[in-house]
């Protein structure tokens, strides 16, 4: 063997001594007191298994959006309207929802003008109160809402008869004094003087002013014009409740005439008692109405929700966010005709409430103040902070009719807490003493409760006017409920490729929508190894959320 050749056998034995004696160093014994090393895979690897080792379960996700609730609480009625509702809704075979929100209007109407809930210094609140139902063909709105009205139609008779008892009178003093002024004016010589002229003109105011004014009060209107309900507010102490069963309201706030131009100024008002002048063109006149202020209730079918016209100016100018909105589950084709039995005695207990509420409050000329406690106007802070919450940009695309309604409900639900402990008041006690009413935590509660069972109704309702556009967080979570959650890590990219539409254009748009996500449980942030992008943050869904089909 040549030299050369021996060299290189010798080279490559030395390099394998070399190996084995660096690898000799790392596997060495515990004498010298190192650490055993292990190849860099083997640690990766344990490593791992070590972290997925020690997490905790996920938590239950918190819910963000409830689904709209079968069942409706009842509890912010008075005890003999609650009965009264759930009698109705039994006999027949309707959703709680109907009978319910058309009493909470009945009894705004017989409380408002006689009471202000009084919230907190420069917070008050008028007790008006605008419920819809929002209920296909064939789900007896009209019955229902006859039943819960009679009272106050029977009221209303009786207050129709009694003017036209007197009509006789007053149209017959009427012509007398006409006549008297037909005279004084024939006596008005044509060179009279200036003093002469202002002696004529004030025997003539004289017998005007005589003259005997008997106002047409009215109670509930059902068809009407603006020009209409504004003769009438003003002969009824600017009060009134409006009801409509078959959707004529709508029509009658988009307006009549040819120009279409609706008639909301005076609902927009009438819902804060905020003054409303009105210049009559026909006598060219001006009305002024100081407080006027009107309950309303109204029931139609979702398809003429959805082909309201002038959506932009409907949702534009507040009258929709004035609504207390439920869309419940229609009841017809799932009837089991049991024949539960009216209640006479039930019947008989609700409308002698109403008419005690009425007499009792038609003496009362004063508006008096209704106060919260102090554990009550804690509870109305917590909720406004809840609602807050519900402002973000994922809860409102579209008009963001939505946020406007949110904005309102704290408010509605001092009304509806309020408008409750009166009528309890006057009807269980024997004498009325307004001073001693006030709405303690309990009953703030329960409103608020109530109020949140009407954000998902009111979501639907209004998106039905939007032509059935959704919120992109809404979106996400259709889609994923529908399909299931992602098993693995995905950015937001994965998401905006499932829900993109016009809400929905860029990715940017989920950011508040996983942000939300986020604080709720449905997501958590990741760092998985391999993926690309030093910016890209990548999630994984909450293993309790059910997942995709593979």
């Amino acid at each position: 063997m040549s030299d050369h050749t021996h060299k290189r056998t010798k080279k490559k034995t030395h390099t394998s001594n070399h190996a084995n004696s660096k690898h000799s160093k790392i596997v060495r014994t515990k004498k010298k007191g190192k650490k055993k090393q292990m190849p860099k895979q083997s640690k990766v690897v344990r490593r791992t298994k070590k972290r997925f080792a020690t997490r905790l379960p996920d938590p239950q996700p918190v819910p963000i959006m409830e689904p709209i609730s079968q069942g409706l609480q009842t509890d912010i009625l008075p005890e003999f309207a609650q009965d009264f509702c759930h009698m109705i809704a039994d006999t027949q075979e309707v959703p709680i929802h109907s009978p319910v929100m058309v009493c909470m209007a009945a009894l705004a109407s017989l409380v408002q003008g006689h009471f202000v809930a009084h919230v907190r210094r420069g917070f008050k609140e008028q007790l008006p109160l605008y419920t819809a139902v929002l209920l296909g063909s064939g789900e007896k709105k009209s019955p229902t809402q006859n039943a819960i009205l009679e009272p106050l139609r029977e009221i209303d008779k009786e207050v129709q008869r009694a003017w036209e008892a007197k009509f006789d009178e007053v149209e017959s003093h009427k012509a007398v004094i006409e006549q008297q002024i037909k005279i004084v004016q024939r006596k008005i010589p044509r060179n009279a003087g200036k003093a002469e002229q202002k002696r004529f003109a004030d025997e003539i105011c004289k017998l005007r002013q005589s003259m005997i004014v008997h106002p047409r009060t009215q109670l509930i209107a059902e068809d009407f014009t603006e020009a209409a309900l504004v003769d009438v507010l003003k002969d009824s102490d600017e009060r009134i409740l409006v009801a409509s069963d078959e959707g004529a309201l709508l029509e009658n706030l988009k307006g009549r005439f040819g120009n279409k131009s609706g008639e909301y100024s005076l609902f927009l008002k009438a819902h804060d008692g905020t003054e409303f002048k009105f210049d009559r063109r026909s006598d060219n006149r001006r009305i002024t109405l100081e407080t006027p202020l009107i309950s309303t209730t109204i029931a139609f079918q979702p398809e003429v929700m959805a082909a309201t016209t002038q959506t932009e100016r409907i949702l534009g100018n507040g009258l929709v966010q004035r609504f207390l909105w439920t869309k419940p589950e229609p009841k017809a084709g799932r009837r089991e005709f049991n024949s539960i039995p009216f209640c006479s005695e039930t019947h008989s207990v609700y409308c002698d409430a109403i008419t005690q509420i009425y007499k009792t409050l038609e003496r009362n000329t004063q508006c008096h103040q209704v106060r919260l406690t102090t554990d009550a106007q804690i509870e109305h802070a917590v909720f406004e902070q809840y609602i807050d919450r519900l402002m973000r940009p994922a809860f409102v695309t579209g008009h963001g009719a939505i946020k406007g309604w949110c904005n309102k409900l704290p408010g509605q639900a001092v009304r509806i807490a309020t408008i409750k402990v009166i009528c309890e008041h006057i009807v269980s006690l024997s004498e009325f003493d307004p001073e001693s009413i006030v709405v303690d935590a309990s009953d703030m509660k329960a409103a608020i409760q109530f109020c949140k069972q009407l954000i998902p109704h009111a979501r639907d309702a209004i998106s039905l006017l939007e032509g059935g556009s959704t919120t992109a967080l809404q979106k996400v979570l259709d889609h994923f409920s529908a399909n299931g959650w992602p098993t693995g890590d995905f950015c937001s990219n994965h998401i905006f490729k499932k829900v993109r539409s016009k809400s929905v254009k860029r990715c940017s748009n989920l950011d508040p929508v996983i942000q939300i996500l986020l604080e709720h449980k449905y997501l958590f942030k990741t760092n998985p190894s391999g993926k690309s992008g030093p910016t890209t943050q990548y999630y994984r869904a909450n293993e309790c959320l059910p997942p995709a089909m593979e």
